[in-house]
């Protein structure tokens, strides 16, 4: 049990060291010019938002793996986090991508949310 304890525990720095790591990433990236800073600023915090959220549904699932988490609240921690999940990425495709690109990947998350809702 004390093995299962560390394992669970050194799973849980990696998340949180992943997650940090992203988020020095994703500040990072240069800025270029005064008129796109708000945009890259927007990016910028879409990306850390996007990470966090990622690793937040690495760790319900890695809770749900060690019986934290009944299965009933796992389903709508994740189901809770991957809507959050898509809007973040709808914003950023919207500062980023074409609307047929847009409209594609909005289709899809919605499909791919109501298919997780069904289970």
């Amino acid at each position: 049990m004390e093995i299962f304890a560390l394992l669970s525990f050194a799973l849980s720095i990696a998340l949180i060291f992943t997650s940090v790591k992203g988020i020095i990433n994703a500040l990072k990236q240069p800025e270029t010019s005064f008129h796109k800073d708000q945009q890259l600023h927007t990016l910028r915090e879409l990306n850390i938002r996007k990470q966090i959220l990622m690793n937040q549904i690495k760790t319900a699932q890695l809770d749900f793996q060690t019986e934290k988490i009944s299965p009933e609240d796992h389903t709508k921690t994740v189901h809770l986090l991957e809507q959050n999940l898509v809007q973040v990425m709808r914003k950023k495709k919207l500062l980023l991508g074409k609307k047929e690109d847009i409209e594609r990947g909005i289709k899809l998350a919605e499909e791919y949310t109501k298919k997780l809702a069904n289970k």
